[in-house]
């Protein structure tokens, strides 16, 4: 298709526009800028995206997040097991995969859980980096948690409940190592020195609320109180009267 122009006063023939130049001309129009904003704000959406999922991969792979360790073989597993093993510790084991999405959404509460439970070893581990870990410990869901005690495992968690997970860090938590001789002496002489001074104290109270009453050691006088109060009362009533 062609149009005529005119010329220097003869006719000029020059090409219709075509297509995808009419489209770039209607960018300039109200309609074509609403349009460019829309596929900005997709390309920003897609960008977002692209950074969340980047900064969920990095969440997986990081070598630790506050006391969560992150176990890369079956070897090293075994090693922070003897350790928590020694140190009288127990052990939770966190199983998850970047194909998960509700094992990403329980880890930041896990990670906030580590730092409030101080006596407990954390861990966490990607079933597709290290297979062989969900192999030996028949892991057939996500997310799992195991807990371990001296080195063995003791139950299964299956779910995302965080609660539930620190009710049973609180069940199968070891209990104290008793206290040495001179540890329960001490404790027993606290108790009688603060039995006694209550004691001293309801004594001094009672000998002093009619009359006069010196403390021996302390050589004070106190009292009397009752006498005191009599007192006010009789005159009150002599007021009254």
């Amino acid at each position: 298709r062609v149009r005529h122009t005119p010329c220097d006063g003869g006719a000029h023939r020059t090409p219709a526009p075509t297509r995808r130049a009419r489209a770039r001309a209607r960018t300039h129009t109200r309609g074509g800028v609403h349009a460019h904003a829309c596929t900005h704000a997709r390309t920003r959406a897609r960008r977002r995206a692209r950074a969340m999922h980047k900064r969920t991969r990095a969440h997986a792979g990081a070598a630790s997040f506050g006391r969560v360790r992150v176990v890369g073989s079956y070897q090293e597993l075994q090693r922070l097991l003897a350790a928590a093993k020694s140190a009288n510790k127990l052990a939770l084991l966190q199983y998850t995969a970047n194909w998960c999405h509700p094992c990403k959404v329980v880890t930041p509460a896990i990670n906030r859980l580590s730092r409030m439970e101080k006596d407990v070893v954390f861990m966490r581990v990607d079933i597709d980096r290290v297979p062989m870990v969900a192999q030996v410990m028949a892991v057939r869901q996500l997310p799992t948690f195991t807990i371990f005690a001296n080195g063995q495992k003791l139950t299964d968690y299956v779910g995302t409940s965080v609660s539930e997970v620190a009710r049973l860090l609180r069940k199968h938590k070891p209990a104290p190592p008793p206290a040495g001789p001179l540890a329960r002496v001490l404790g027993s002489l606290v108790r009688l020195t603060i039995l006694a001074g209550v004691a001293c104290a309801g004594t001094v109270a009672y000998k002093s609320r009619l009359a006069a009453y010196t403390v021996p050691l302390l050589g004070a006088t106190v009292g009397p109180w009752g006498v005191a109060e009599e007192a006010r009362g009789a005159d009150a009533g002599a007021g009254a009267g």
